[in-house]
């Protein structure tokens, strides 16, 4: 096994925030996969994630734990810099599930857009070929 590929210990902070994250998610009554897909992170990343063997996370995959979860921008990153987690009831009741979040450049709002876009098209171009015999 390389060094890179050795298990790393989890910090106090990652372990905290997966506590915290997992708290919040069974407050709001949401699977793993259900927090993992509003969060745009795979269901492994976000068990990680809540085990605290992710500590070196990056912005966007901490806005979207935080989008996820319904807390204000910036929280989880927060908690890693070793703030106090929210209490599980702390935070919007609806997390915000929306694909662009402050914080975001403006190159990933246009890819996002783009994406969007192409979705949007590839649904009306179903519906306009009617139903099927």
């Amino acid at each position: 096994m390389s060094p890179s590929e050795a298990p790393t210990k989890p910090t106090p902070e990652a372990l905290q925030l997966g506590q915290a994250a997992r708290a919040r998610r069974e407050h709001l009554g949401m699977t793993q996969n259900q927090a993992a897909q509003a969060a745009g992170l795979a269901p492994m990343t976000w068990r990680a994630m809540e085990a605290g063997r992710r500590a070196d996370q990056r912005p966007l995959t901490l806005a979207g734990v935080d989008r996820a979860l319904g807390w204000p921008h910036g929280t989880a990153r927060a908690i890693l810099d070793g703030g106090a987690p929210p209490a599980p009831a702390e935070g919007n009741a609806t997390p915000n599930t929306s694909p662009i979040q402050p914080g975001d450049d403006l190159k990933a709002i246009w890819a996002k857009l783009n994406e969007m876009s192409n979705q949007l098209d590839a649904i009306l171009a179903l519906t306009a070929r009617g139903p099927r015999p």
